[in-house]
């Protein structure tokens, strides 16, 4: 009874089985076939993609034959002309065939006109130049003379049909010129010089002359300062120092020192005024010097104040003057100290290449032993003859000195007349060395014969500005 009751179960489910399976088979197939066509396309894919890559690195190498026949198909319409320049289209043409920029300030401004017609004018900066009948192409070269920067020429063109003017730019560039190193506001001077005296020891014409020589050197430094643009501080120093050959003369030698400040204004109420203070100090060799000794002893310094003007007439003549306050002081004895007056007045002017040259001096003491108070008066004049690198001159000076005192030991006022003559010559070997050879004659004439005296002397000099 159970068999018959499980027996059509079974036939059923069979029945069902074989549905399932159909169904299942017809699932698989239809899988198969899509992956089958999606693995076909994607190698198709790749293969395509491979081709394009390729054919981006390796451009195709056309066939002339084939690329000429496609350019004959093209579409003429799609063809464009090119731009024609409208100068080109200019009835007349103006072209320029000198340089723009130029080195020299004078040439020719070369150029050349053509025209469609004959050319009837030509007009540089509204000069006319030569035209042939009939032709319409010419060449011209004309002369300048140009400024530095830009310069600009017109050029005027006219013909049967058209004319025009177009301007023509040249620049000249001068070389460039090196601006010289400002120089230094320092003046210097250096003065060595050999001087032969046949009386070295001025001694009067009753006494024993004695023949030396002696060098000398001098040195003078001035810093000035500009406080605008005529006026200016100087700051000075001058040094002088002499040094006997003959060295049992040695007490005959002197150091001279001067230090100084100056104030200077070149246009104060039409003239050029100075004025300045300073100090001098002369030191002389003992009489222990002669025997060894080298130093030098210091024997008188004294302070001056000082004003002077300068005035000049044209190119060639000044006229100048001084007034000077100077204060001493005698190291060694009290009745020279006092105070010493000084008032200059000179001048120079040129005349016919000749120079000429005159002064006046006056100075007069007030010392504290009034039987040492004196007043000199002096006048000098010169001439100096420059030829080529030469200076030739002449200088004459004389001074008279008059004691305003009896002289307890002479029992008389002493006075003193002194000549001094001078024959000059220099040669200037640069602007800043020149050679100097000076002779002088000196003749002291006084009613005290000690202090008469005569000496020639034979100085030389090289003298080296900076």
């Amino acid at each position: 009874m159970v068999l018959k009751f499980l027996a059509p179960e079974p036939s059923r489910n069979i029945l069902s089985c074989l549905n399932l399976q159909k169904i299942l088979k017809r699932f698989l197939f239809l899988k198969w076939f899509l992956c089958l066509v999606l693995l076909q396309t994607v190698s198709v894919w790749a293969q395509i993609k491979d081709e394009e890559d390729s054919s981006s690195n390796n451009p195709v190498q056309e066939n002339p034959a084939i690329s000429e026949s496609l350019e004959g198909l093209q579409d003429l319409s799609t063809l464009q002309q090119e731009d024609v320049d409208p100068e080109k289209l200019k009835e007349i043409q103006i072209i320029r065939l000198s340089p723009g920029i130029v080195k020299k300030p004078e040439g020719q401004l070369r150029f050349q006109v053509s025209a469609f017609s004959p050319i009837l004018a030509v007009k540089v900066n509204g000069y006319a130049q030569m035209i042939r009948p009939g032709l319409d192409f010419m060449e011209y070269e004309v002369p300048y003379q140009l400024l530095p920067g830009d310069n600009t020429f017109e050029i005027f063109v006219q013909t049967r049909d058209a004319e025009i003017r177009q301007p023509i730019l040249l620049t000249y560039n001068p070389p460039q010129i090196i601006q010289p190193r400002e120089p230094l506001p320092v003046d210097l001077v250096l003065i060595l010089g050999q001087v032969q005296s046949d009386n070295m020891l001025l001694v009067p014409e009753s006494s024993t002359k004695r023949s030396a020589s002696k060098n000398e050197l001098l040195l003078s430094l001035n810093y000035h300062f500009p406080l605008g643009k005529i006026q200016k501080l100087f700051f000075k120093g001058l040094l002088k120092i002499d040094r006997q050959q003959d060295r049992s003369l040695a007490s005959q030698e002197i150091l001279f020192r001067q230090f100084g400040l100056d104030y200077q204004d070149r246009d104060l109420w039409g003239v050029s005024f100075i004025t300045g203070l300073g100090q001098n100090v002369i030191n002389s060799k003992s009489d222990s010097a002669s025997s060894g000794s080298e130093g030098f002893v210091k024997t008188s310094e004294s302070l001056f104040l000082f004003g002077s003007t300068e005035n000049k007439f044209g190119k060639s003549t000044s006229l100048h003057t001084k007034l000077q306050l100077e204060m001493q002081n005698k190291v060694t004895t009290d009745s020279e100290d006092g105070t010493l007056n000084h008032f200059y007045l000179d001048g120079k002017t040129t005349l016919f290449g000749i120079r000429f040259n005159g002064g006046l001096q006056n100075s007069s003491s007030a010392f504290k032993e009034t039987v040492k108070n004196y007043q000199t008066s002096v006048f000098k004049m010169g001439i100096q003859y420059p030829w080529e690198s030469w200076i030739f001159g002449f200088q004459f000076r004389t001074s008279d000195q008059k004691y305003k005192e009896l002289d307890p030991a002479s029992q008389i006022i002493p006075q003193h007349k002194q000549d001094l003559i001078s024959l000059q010559s220099k040669y200037s070997f640069t602007k800043t060395m020149i050679g100097d050879l000076t002779l002088n004659q000196t003749k002291k004439a006084s009613n005290d014969a000690s202090k008469a005296y005569q000496e020639s002397q034979l100085a030389l000099q090289l003298i080296m500005v900076y």
